[in-house]
């Protein structure tokens, strides 16, 4: 990925390119992933707290749609506010990614680890983790047109399981009505909306994904800016189908969304049974597989930009930047794998959304200033977003807004990472 090979790799399209975003976004195993969570936060209120996510999401993708556009190097969020607000943003941004692509595959995957055991019991959670992370760092090493041939493939069995969950769903509220329909929308406590808007911040995050490939393929800059929105609007749409079904089935049942596959376990508790139940789990488990390949995948590419920019001549910058014959940071992507096979060993990773969400809005908040900023020297960005300036603007109002519904604990990790970033010597 040096400079020479700038746009010499292939061409993935408009189809291909918003996939790998869609693999990292992973919007319907998002809604499995983190609706137990906000339930648990806002009840049936939830779907007030998702529109608002939805909102606040799509306001700073087309920020990062326009930036996109505009800087071609890799690195994603750490490239576009080095370039955009400075070199002390970039840190700060490179310093959440260092900590979330140490953690958020081996949620991941272990997540999934768990649904597997779950259909079956005799297979260990982390031994199954640890062996989908290294197929997972063996992927990475293949040839960027046809891993993202494989990434496109296992997107439309994700999407494909999505669409029998929403009929199952259906079918439940149909047997169940009025019932299901029953407080749909009150939250268990007015600010409960606010407080649970930050981890579904997490679920929404990913489409700029698109824009850590810059430097290995050759598409036309506009062709990034469209993407990102392409993938951010799909992803809203899916996710808000599967938060409001969500919410019905539960209601319906009388549940609580508890355990870690809510809302698959109200379906399949009320006799969707197997196959049915074996066939959604096993969809939902290859989403989850393929968002965490799509993380390292992206995550090692900010890892190479970092090491880049951010490290004098060493022995680990020379690590860190070593490209295999494609141009991809071979050895980066690597590292991201071995730090979350040790995460995944010692950590009990399953219980983080609420950070990776506060985590989120630390980056969603330098981007939008970025977006502000930007236009001062380019007036005629490729991408040019809808209402300028008023995205960014609104943004960063509603993130501020947010603020004061995250946890002290995660304040405290989000403080300790900015000041550590900013404080680390070069």
């Amino acid at each position: 990925m040096s400079g020479k090979k700038l746009w010499s790799g292939p061409s993935l399209g408009f189809l291909r390119l918003p996939m790998l975003a869609m693999a990292l976004t992973a919007p319907a195993t998002s809604v499995y992933l983190t609706f137990g969570t906000t339930y648990q936060i806002a009840g049936p209120g939830v779907i007030g707290s998702f529109a608002l996510g939805a909102g606040l999401a799509l306001l700073v993708m087309l920020s990062y749609a326009e930036l996109g556009s505009l800087v071609p190097g890799a690195g994603g969020d750490y490239a576009l506010a080095s370039q955009t607000v400075g070199v002390g943003a970039g840190r700060v941004v490179g310093g959440v990614f260092l900590l979330k692509g140490a953690l958020l595959p081996a949620v991941l995957v272990t997540t999934a680890a768990a649904y597997l055991h779950d259909g079956c019991p005799g297979i260990p959670v982390v031994a199954s983790a640890a062996g989908m992370l290294l197929v997972i760092v063996g992927l990475t090493l293949v040839d960027l047109d046809r891993v993202s041939r494989l990434v496109s493939a296992l997107v439309a069995i994700e999407l494909a399981g999505f669409g029998w969950f929403v009929l199952r769903s259906l079918q439940l509220i149909e047997r169940k009505a009025p019932h299901a329909f029953a407080g749909l929308g009150i939250p268990r406590h007015p600010v409960a909306i606010l407080a649970a808007a930050v981890p579904i911040l997490y679920s929404l995050n990913g489409p700029q994904g698109v824009l850590y490939y810059r430097e290995e393929i050759r598409d036309r800059p506009q062709t990034y800016g469209r993407a990102v929105v392409t993938v951010a609007l799909v992803t809203i749409c899916v996710e808000l189908v599967g938060f409001v079904l969500g919410v019905l089935a539960v209601s319906a049942t009388g549940g609580s969304a508890p355990g870690l596959l809510p809302l698959l376990a109200v379906i399949s508790g009320e006799g969707s049974g197997p196959p049915s139940g074996s066939l959604l789990l096993a969809s939902v488990i290859v989403g989850l597989f393929n968002a965490a390949l799509a993380t390292v995948m992206s995550y090692g590419r900010v890892y190479f930009a970092m090491a880049r920019n951010e490290l004098r001549r060493s022995g680990l910058r020379r690590l860190l930047t070593c490209t295999d014959r494609r141009g991809a940071p071979a050895a980066s992507l690597a590292i991201v794998g071995v730090l979350n096979l040790v995460s995944l060993l010692l950590f009990p990773v399953q219980r983080l959304i609420v950070l990776l969400g506060s985590l989120v809005m630390v980056v969603f908040g330098i981007i939008s200033l970025g977006a502000l900023l930007m236009r001062r020297k380019f007036s005629r960005p490729p991408y040019r977003m809808p209402g300028w300036p008023w995205p960014p603007i609104l943004a960063l109002v509603g993130l501020m807004a947010l603020l004061p519904f995250i946890p002290v604990s995660e304040l405290v990790v989000m403080a300790g990472v900015i000041a550590l970033s900013l404080l680390w010597p070069r």
